[in-house]
Order: C-alpha cells, then sequence, then structure tokens
C-alpha cells in the first residue's frame, strides 16, 4: 500500500484524529501532555485494520511487523538522522532489520526504503502564546524542508490546545499553513477557560 497517495487511508486517519479531538473536547483531562496526545493516536490508528494487520517486513526471515510506529529517525536532506517525527507510518514491506542485508545499516537498528506519513504533534497546556507558537513554526519549517525534498513523505501536524484563546498572529499562521501539497495541519481544542 502506497500510504502517502492512499486518499482513503489519509480519511480515516482523519476521522481518528477528529474522534480524539472530540474525546479531548468531552474530557477535558485525559490529555495532559504531548505524550498522552501520542499515546492515543497511536492507538487509534491502530484500530484501522490496514494499519495494523502483520505484515511481512523486507527480511529474508518471516519476520513480521505493521505500519504504525513512533520515534523512527528520519534522514534529513544531508542524510544524518536527525528527524523524529512523534508517529510515523511506514510500509512493513520496506522494512529491514537484519544486518546481512545489501544495505548498510544505519545506527538505529533498522532501515526503510520508502517514505510513508508521518506525524508532529503539538500540545499546548497554556494560552497560545509567543513560545508555543516559535516552537510550532520551528518544527513547522524543520519538517517542510524535509518534505520539499522528499514527496514520498505526507506529514500531519496535529496541534492540541488546552483553550482556544489563541493570538491573531497563531490564527494566521495556522490558516496560512493549514493544507500544502504533501501535509496538513490540524488544529483541536478542549476549549477550557483559563
Amino acid at each position: 500500500m502506497n500510504s502517502v497517495n492512499n486518499i482513503e487511508l489519509r480519511k480515516e486517519v482523519e476521522k481518528k484524529i477528529d474522534e480524539i479531538g472530540e474525546f479531548y473536547y468531552e474530557n477535558k483531562a485525559v490529555i495532559l501532555t504531548e505524550t498522552d496526545l501520542q499515546c492515543i493516536l497511536y492507538n487509534k490508528l491502530l484500530e484501522i485494520k490496514s494499519l495494523s494487520r502483520l505484515e511481512r517486513t523486507n527480511n529474508e526471515e518471516d519476520i513480521k511487523t505493521h505500519y504504525v510506529h513512533t520515534e523512527v529517525s528520519w534522514f534529513d536532506n544531508y542524510r544524518k538522522l536527525t528527524m523524529k517525527p512523534d508517529i510515523s507510518l511506514i510500509n512493513p514491506s520496506k522494512i529491514t532489520i537484519e544486518s546481512g542485508s545489501k544495505i548498510k545499516m544505519p545506527a538505529k537498528g533498522f532501515y526503510f526504503l520508502e517514505g510513508g506519513i508521518i506525524f508532529e504533534l503539538k500540545f499546548n497546556r497554556y494560552k497560545n502564546d509567543k513560545r508555543f507558537l516559535l516552537s510550532i513554526k520551528k518544527d513547522f519549517d524543520k519538517f517542510t524542508n524535509l518534505l520539499a525534498e522528499n514527496p514520498e513523505i505526507f506529514c500531519y501536524f496535529v496541534v492540541f490546545s488546552k483553550t482556544d484563546n489563541m493570538s491573531d498572529e497563531f490564527k494566521d499562521f495556522l490558516e496560512k499553513n493549514e493544507m500544502g501539497s504533501n501535509h496538513k495541519m490540524i488544529y483541536k481544542t478542549g476549549h477550557i477557560t483559563i
């Protein structure tokens, strides 16, 4: 499955993010940290049958995995392992974990040969202040540079916030960067008054 161009899969993914947004709105203390959001999204993605089924990897042995992984290092434009999105969807048939393969195994202990879908998550516990906006902009710039060189990657920037009190600058940033050719920004809030 080519996950990047699979519109149906992306619709399913976005439906799961919407479900998390509704759950968070109804249960405002369920997400206290970005890691909470990561764990909930990981579990929701595994509810998608095409992502959770075990498939054979690109190894000589019969080694299997599913599509959903966390904290996987990706090569940047300089072939360094500096990019680490929160969640990655990678086709199992493109993953190699055996060191005897034709490809030199990087330090991370596995290799994958094609892009996929990545998720960069941000959670704002406070009002949408300048520091939070700068953090999002920094990650957005870092990942959009990667995407510019790698059209086989699609990125979801998923931003959850406790409050919906946002500055005009933050609103402008979200609106300006909501959708690109290989990224989509999704914003959800708990609507908590701070």
